[in-house]
């Protein structure tokens, strides 16, 4: 069996920062690739004309270009992935296909009703995941 990956799911908000951190130091600490992803929710796209998706997913794979180079200057053998889809369900069929060992994801930490208007992704993708997952709260 292969060596699995470190898989890191970003929205690009402040949480997600402090959690490609931690992703990025146990990719160093477990010696293995760092997979990092984002998700272009299905819904956004569908708010989108045809004309205004290629500027989204120009700005979505810009960011991710960054983390990716940032990761590498760390010295991380790290890919990207752009997803579009449903984030919690895109995020863990992703993290199953890199043969991820560990998930990290950033959460803002919604409680009360925001949280049940909203959702919490990372609440889903813990309940999901094929392998243990880590959540990163937003610094206080």
């Amino acid at each position: 069996m292969t060596q699995g990956t470190v898989f890191f799911g970003t929205d690009f908000s402040p949480a997600s920062e402090r959690a490609f951190l931690l992703a990025l130091d146990e990719a160093k600490l477990r010696t293995t690739e760092l997979v990092v992803a984002h998700v272009i929710p299905t819904v956004v796209l569908l708010d989108y004309g045809i004309g205004e998706v290629a500027p989204l997913r120009a700005i979505c794979l810009k960011k991710l270009e960054a983390l990716r180079r940032r990761a590498e200057a760390a010295g991380v053998k790290v890919r990207t992935e752009l997803l579009n889809g449903t984030p919690h369900t895109s995020l863990v069929e992703a993290a199953a296909r890199a043969n991820a060992v560990l998930v990290v994801l950033g959460t803002n930490g919604r409680t009360g009703v925001s949280r049940l208007m909203f959702g919490s992704v990372a609440l889903r993708v813990v309940c999901e995941a094929p392998c243990p997952v880590v959540v990163v709260r937003a610094a206080a």
